[in-house]
């Protein structure tokens, strides 16, 4: 390459890295209305002394989240150290789903508890755990939701290693996230 290449080079790829950050932007754009949302969560620090505290759903349409720093910022609010998971891929026993339904109950808005409500597991009082539900649930979020609408019961147990019941309650459970 010459350095009188640079402009044919920079004009072939201007248009690729304009797609790039048209698609970054987007997916900002629908993480940040899935948090506020209640469908993914986060957990942060505010300074350095004080531990992880659950990030509530209604603060969401007031920061500016950075994944690649691993920062929400904005409205006088500054949370570092993020780490975030989906509601749906959280065992039901584990206790991080109490401090969610903690964090967004107090001030929030009706929807999003109602959501939440749904989304939230309630905890079992006898019976197995249900792993195998969850399991699938989880490999389910890896495929595309078109693909994983057509797909049949059968093509489904085969995929995911489960009954064609289990697959069909997993598919139902997370249709309704939408």
């Amino acid at each position: 390459m010459q350095p009188e290449d640079l402009p044919v080079y920079e004009a072939t790829v201007a248009p690729t890295r304009a797609l790039i950050e048209a698609a970054d932007a987007e997916t900002l754009r629908l993480m940040l209305d899935w948090a506020a949302r209640g469908k993914w969560f986060a957990v942060g620090r505010r300074n350095i002394e004080a531990g992880e505290e659950v990030i509530p759903g209604r603060y969401w349409p007031f920061l500016t989240l950075d994944m690649k720093n691993a920062t929400a910022k904005g409205d006088g609010l500054d949370f570092r150290a993020l780490r975030c998971a989906f509601v749906a891929a959280v065992p039901a026993d584990d206790p991080i789903l109490e401090k969610l339904r903690l964090a967004n109950s107090e001030n929030s808005s009706p929807q999003l508890v109602a959501n939440l409500a749904r989304i939230l597991p309630t905890p079992r009082k006898r019976g197995p755990k249900p792993k195998k539900l969850m399991s699938v649930k989880t490999e389910m979020l890896n495929f595309d939701r078109h693909i994983l609408e057509t797909m049949t019961e059968e093509a489904m147990a085969e995929q995911f290693k489960a009954s064609r019941d289990t697959c069909r309650r997993a598919r139902q459970e997370l249709s309704e996230l939408k």
